[in-house]
């Protein structure tokens, strides 16, 4: 089993990013949960601090830029860490409450967006196995340029492939 509380909780610095985690408005937390797993499917190219910023301070908690960063990076070190080691939301959802460093509040919250996600993951793979879709098998591919009367001309491209359906 792995243990999401390892290597980075040994750090002061985790425990003081995961007291911010707990101060945050859950609507802002919500927001981050969802930004950072969008982030770590690769579905977004960046989480946006400045928005999650604007909105502690329009909820009334008041911290800086280095503040968010801090809860971002803590959250996605959680996210990350369950996802490597294939936690179910039970499974975090324990750790976490086991470790007496995060509220209920936020426990709650980050183990919501987890169940999603895990969720959302198994009925994506559930689909990729009723699709049925070809494996590449070959490719290949040639680029040429003839040249006649010392005149570049159009350049000649072949891309060959072929499937394990005979295409």
């Amino acid at each position: 089993m792995v243990d999401v509380m390892s290597a980075y909780a040994v750090s002061g610095g985790f425990t003081d990013a995961a007291a911010i985690v707990n101060k945050l408005p859950q609507d802002v937390l919500a927001e981050m949960c969802q930004m950072i797993l969008k982030f770590i499917k690769h579905d977004t190219g960046i989480i946006d601090t400045a928005t999650l910023l604007s909105k502690c301070q329009s909820a009334g908690y008041s911290c800086t830029q280095e503040a968010v960063q801090s809860a971002v990076n803590v959250v996605a070190h959680i996210y990350r860490t369950a996802s490597r080691g294939c936690l179910g939301a039970d499974e975090l959802s324990n750790q976490l409450q086991g470790s007496a460093t995060w509220s209920e509040e936020a426990v709650a919250v980050i183990v919501q967006f987890w169940q999603q996600q895990t969720a959302l993951s198994e009925m994506s793979q559930q689909s990729c196995h009723s699709v049925n879709t070809g494996k590449l098998i070959d490719l290949q591919w040639k680029l040429g340029v003839s040249v006649r009367l010392q005149r570049l001309q159009e350049p000649q491209r072949t891309l060959c492939y072929h499937d394990d359906q005979g295409r």
